[in-house]
């Protein structure tokens, strides 16, 4: 009897062993997986960190996590096969960390996949948010001419920067013009930005100002940014150019250099505008004067203009010298108009004499 219970203990402690010794190949214990990057949100092409945290039920998983990320381009650090190798981090958890650059706006989804080791299970983590704005950009207007008279015109530049520090890139797109005044046209409307450096790019437009009324008029040539791509963010520039009255000469003569006293010559007055581009004849009236002694003119002072050519007008009168004195000395003021500027004219010298 006794032996009989010795051998029934024996197949026990077989089937504890047996039982103990099977514990060994059980599936490995489950694990959690989670990520997270910063900055968040962060500017494309800069890089976030994002780290992984692989949490066991016992022990410290041990191994690699592989990163993934959807919704756009963008590059991990070490880039093959985007993984990192897990550090304890205490004693259930541990942690690695990688470097991602997204290449453009407006968001990634982060995900982080844990491969196991011999003790402990794999697991992935949810799909985290990695918001990507875009790169801030500035808008330099450079015009040839600030001063400019109506119809003439003046090349204005946009160059557009990437503005932010770190891993600057051309800007890519276009420019729009426009002018709050609406004094004018600008061909193109839209230019295409081009020439290219590290980190800027340009485009040049002209401007050509309208025949309205102008009298220092401040004309805002606003150049606004429409990125073409999904790395810049847009932006507006602004150049102050001044529109003056276009300018004018006045010219008076006479048939006569030396008329009789009480007796009548024939004089005109021209006005000339002598602006650059397109001219236009100019508008208004001139007064008269005459110095010297008594004098009058028929029709009376102001004369009105009237056009001659494309650049010029001019009013037709008579002179006639009275009293005493030797000299008659003619001038005449342009009272100026809607887009030409008031002018004085040289004097024209008239020799009186007495009447034989």
């Amino acid at each position: 009897m006794r032996g009989k219970w010795a051998v029934a203990a024996v197949a026990v402690l077989a089937i504890g062993w047996g039982a103990v010794g099977s514990a060994s190949a059980i599936p490995s214990t489950t694990t959690t997986t989670a990520v997270s990057c910063t900055p968040n949100p962060v500017e494309a092409g800069t890089s976030s960190t994002c780290t992984a945290t692989v949490t066991g039920q016992v022990t410290a998983p041990t191994g690699t996590v592989t990163f993934t990320a959807s919704g756009g381009t963008g590059t991990f650090t070490p880039n093959s096969p985007n993984t990192c190798t897990l550090s304890p981090v205490d004693s259930v958890n541990s942690s690695c960390t990688i470097a991602y650059v997204p290449n453009t706006a407006p968001k990634r989804g982060v995900k982080a996949s844990y491969g196991g080791d011999p003790t402990h299970g794999k697991s992935a983590s949810l799909t985290y948010t990695l918001n990507v704005s875009r790169r801030p950009t500035t808008v330099d207007v450079v015009c040839t001419l600030t001063v400019i008279v109506p119809t003439q015109s003046t090349d204005c530049t946009a160059t557009v920067t990437d503005s932010e520090s770190g891993n600057q890139s051309v800007p890519l797109g276009s420019v729009a013009w426009t002018n709050p005044t609406h004094n004018g046209r600008f061909t193109p409307q839209t230019c295409t930005l081009s020439g290219a450096t590290a980190n800027s790019a340009s485009c040049t437009t002209t401007f050509q100002s309208s025949v309205v009324p102008a009298d220092r008029n401040t004309l805002t040539m606003t150049a606004r940014y429409i990125p073409g791509e999904a790395v810049h963010a847009g932006s507006t520039g602004q150049e102050t150019v001044k529109e003056t009255k276009r300018a004018t000469s006045v010219t008076v003569s006479c048939v006569d250099s030396t008329v009789v006293f009480d007796t009548a010559t024939n004089c005109s007055v021209t006005v000339t505008d002598t602006s650059p581009m397109t001219p236009s004849a100019p508008t208004g009236t001139v007064a008269l004067t005459a110095s010297g002694g008594g004098s009058t003119f028929t029709p009376s002072s102001p004369c009105t203009l009237s056009p001659t050519s494309s650049t010029t007008s001019s009013c037709n009168f008579q002179y006639t010298p009275s009293g005493t004195g030797p000299h008659r000395t003619i001038r005449g003021y342009y009272s100026g108009d809607s887009i030409h500027l008031a002018q004085g004219s040289n004097g024209f010298v008239i020799t009186t004499a007495q009447p034989t």
